[in-house]
């Protein structure tokens, strides 16, 4: 069953290796490693670490394992980092200087800081900042 997952994520079908993952009630460290690869292709970083954590709890000898949570460490650390780098963060220091600029019940500096959490993640909320 788990090479009939691995057949599905190297394909690219996210969706129905999740399908086929969750029929598996033995939940071991191999699942919880396929799991973490389908998050961090679908670009769910937190999900992704939290069950590649959960591989290694089992399986603390796995070479491959700890290998990806390197790469998923690594890639939430140049997220963060790249974006404190520009010149906008630095000038405002993580917010807007406007008051409630926006027709919405959402303030402009609670906007900013949902950006920047989408894009420490990897996402975008609002492109335009």
């Amino acid at each position: 069953m788990y090479a009939q997952v691995q057949d599905l994520i190297q394909a690219k079908k996210y969706g129905q290796a999740t399908i086929m993952l969750n029929e598996i009630d033995n939940r071991n460290a191999v699942w919880y490693y396929l799991s973490s690869i389908i998050a961090y292709k679908k670009a769910f970083f937190e999900s992704a670490l939290e069950n590649i954590k959960q591989a290694i709890s089992l399986d603390s000898d796995n070479a491959t394992y700890k290998n990806f949570q390197t790469k998923l460490m690594s890639r939430y650390s140049s997220y963060s980092r790249d974006y404190r780098r520009t010149p906008r963060y630095r000038s405002n220091q993580g917010c807007c200087p406007c008051d409630d600029c926006c027709d919405c019940n959402v303030g402009c500096c609670e906007l900013v800081c949902m950006d920047q959490c989408c894009e420490c993640m990897g996402g975008d909320l609002i492109s335009c900042c």
